[in-house]
């Protein structure tokens, strides 16, 4: 007697992952933004357009110095990363990342050796 061979099971459809951007992600964003507007922290803002804009991973732009930031070339270099190949990583800033820095407050600007 032949064994037929078993179905294949139909393929579910595939859910979307956290990384899938949202439909919405443009107003997330927008919201993102104006709430960390009305942050008591002059730094909040900044940091979030450096987060959402230049993919900066988080101790990276915890240990951000001031002095790596070249606003004159519109980039800035990160430090010790958690991948080799990361560290002392170029990354440009768009328009929106340098508007944001540019913008802050001199009070707010950490010192370069900071």
């Amino acid at each position: 007697m032949a064994h037929s061979r078993p179905r294949a099971r139909p393929r579910r459809a595939r859910r979307p992952t956290k990384a899938t951007p949202a439909k919405n992600a443009p107003k997330g964003k927008a919201l993102l933004y104006e709430q960390a507007l009305k942050r008591r922290s002059a730094a909040i803002y900044p940091a979030l357009v450096l987060a959402l804009n230049c993919g900066l991973r988080d101790k990276e732009l915890r240990d951000l110095q001031w002095g790596r930031i070249h606003l004159d070339e519109a980039y800035l270099v990160v430090g010790e990363t958690k991948t080799e190949g990361g560290t002392g990583r170029t990354i440009p800033l768009n328009s929106v990342a340098l508007e944001a820095l540019m913008a802050m407050p001199s009070g707010t600007k950490p010192n370069s050796d900071n």
